[in-house]
């Protein structure tokens, strides 16, 4: 039988589905523009979530290297002009002590105003002279006998031609060098403990910007540089009585590396990260008597 409202209702239900591509296609579809200005605009929300973060670290990461800058410019300053000396080979012709006396407007407040110049002259293979001087505060009782016996007259030595025009032995060079690099780490263990200490302090106060730094291996970096500063100063003694002639770079590269391998083995084998504190368990309701 011929039924006219489910006629109705096929043509309505076909009336909407070719209304439907029309309504489609009459959208506007984004434009390449909006699209642009959209990834531009999360881009810059990123940045400027970034911003604060790298603020603090480079805070953090100059406030050490400030305090630490001159001490460092003092150590390295003699340090730069060993790498840039000049050596010659001569024999030592004589040992000499002198006494030198410096006016009241030559000295400041805590320079004495009289020291004491142990004087190493040599003479070259072509008749150079030259006069290397060790400062001393006060001279030991028989200081000259005894550095007569160490350094024998007609011996050959290896001499640094400073920049500066002094002449330095290479067994005061390789001292003293040992000395300022090994000074030089112990200003770098001190700026990377205050950079840590800036970093947890930091972190507490403002959690939501700076992270914390994990505790396990802030603790094996700073013993590992530790340890290794402690095993350079006692090199330093060594040298001073057995001098060897090192590169600065090659000391470096050896302390770092060292320094590398004993923080990476403590974080291995002795610290851990520490264990996450169980939650509080709520205490349990009594069950009320029916």
């Amino acid at each position: 039988m011929y039924n006219p409202s489910r006629r109705g209702k096929q043509r309505v239900a076909e009336a909407e589905e070719n209304q439907e591509p029309e309504a489609e296609s009459s959208q506007p579809r984004p434009s390449r523009w909006a699209g642009f200005t959209a990834s531009l605009r999360g881009t810059a929300r990123s940045v400027g979530g970034f911003l604060p973060k790298l603020g603090l670290f480079l805070f953090m990461l100059a406030l050490p290297l400030m305090l630490v800058a001159y001490p460092a410019y003092l150590l390295s300053a003699r340090l730069l002009d060993y790498s840039r000396a000049s050596t010659i080979d001569a024999r030592l012709t004589s040992i000499e002590i002198r006494t030198v006396e410096l006016g009241e407007d030559q000295t400041s407040l805590i320079e004495a105003r009289k020291h004491y110049d142990v004087v190493f002259e040599f003479k070259g293979d072509k008749g150079q002279r030259y006069a290397s001087v060790a400062e001393m505060s006060w001279p030991a009782p028989g200081l000259k006998r005894k550095l007569e016996d160490e350094y024998a007259v007609g011996d050959a030595y290896t001499l640094y031609l400073l920049p500066d025009h002094s002449v330095e032995m290479d067994e005061i060079v390789a001292s003293d060098l040992f000395y300022r690099m090994t000074g030089l780490m112990g200003l770098a263990f001190l700026a990377s403990a205050l950079f840590f200490m800036l970093w947890k302090r930091l972190a507490r106060r403002m959690p939501s910007v700076m992270p914390r730094f994990p505790s396990a291996t802030q603790k094996s970096i700073m013993v590992g540089q530790l340890v290794t500063l402690v095993i350079s100063g006692l090199l330093s003694v060594v040298v001073s009585i057995s001098p060897l002639a090192i590169d600065c770079w090659l000391f470096a590269a050896v302390y770092w590396g060292l320094a590398a391998f004993i923080s990476l083995s403590l974080r291995l084998l002795v610290f851990a990260d520490a264990a996450p504190q169980p939650e509080p368990e709520e205490p349990k309701k009594a069950a009320r008597p029916r």
